[in-house]
């Protein structure tokens, strides 16, 4: 058994919109954690969280990972590769997937949603994101960027990521300074 936390924050979901309902992944991935935290300590059963929305790369791992979550869903990132369903096309000189979300029209067609379309309502699009190739040239780059990520929060495993991590709120202009700033990229001068 296990407890999966995310709605309205996927990348194509509308819930939020449609219904008005759904939580900042953070938010819901840190209280869900206490919850099961205390629940933990007076039952003595320890219940996995997935985080499921809004992670796309091995740093959205890594912060769910860090607030609470015992595994990820990664619909989006698996999709960009020639693995997944969908087709690859060419856009704008861009090669790209298709995509579509759980709650889209689309899904709806392919499988468990058997309701009318007077009682279905969409909350989640179909569209595309960028195409990577193969899964398996990708994998490997992604696992080595989060074992950098846990080496650097000197952490060895997850347990030890939810117990040594130490998250912090950052201002705009401490954002500001952890991205490239000051210079000219190489590939992007001349």
């Amino acid at each position: 058994d296990a407890v999966k936390i995310g709605m309205g924050i996927g990348s194509g979901c509308t819930t939020q919109e449609a219904k008005a309902t759904g939580r900042g992944q953070a938010t819901a991935i840190m209280e869900i954690t206490a919850a099961r935290d205390a629940y933990f300590e007076k039952n003595r059963i320890y219940i996995p969280l997935i985080a499921d929305g809004g992670i796309i790369s091995p740093a959205d791992i890594a912060v769910a990972l860090a607030l609470g979550a015992d595994t990820v869903m990664m619909g989006n990132f698996f999709a960009r590769f020639s693995e997944s369903p969908g087709k690859v096309l060419k856009i704008n000189e861009s090669y790209v997937k298709e995509y579509w979300m759980e709650a889209s029209h689309k899904a709806r067609n392919y499988r468990r949603y058997h309701q009318s379309a007077a009682t279905f309502f969409e909350e989640g699009i179909s569209g595309y994101v960028p195409y990577e190739g193969s899964i398996f040239d990708s994998i490997p780059i992604a696992r080595q960027r989060l074992k950098a990520t846990f080496s650097t929060a000197g952490a060895a495993n997850i347990e030890a990521l939810h117990q040594n991590t130490v998250l912090e709120l950052q201002s705009l202009a401490a954002l500001a300074d952890s991205r490239v700033h000051d210079m000219i990229m190489l590939d992007q001068a001349a």
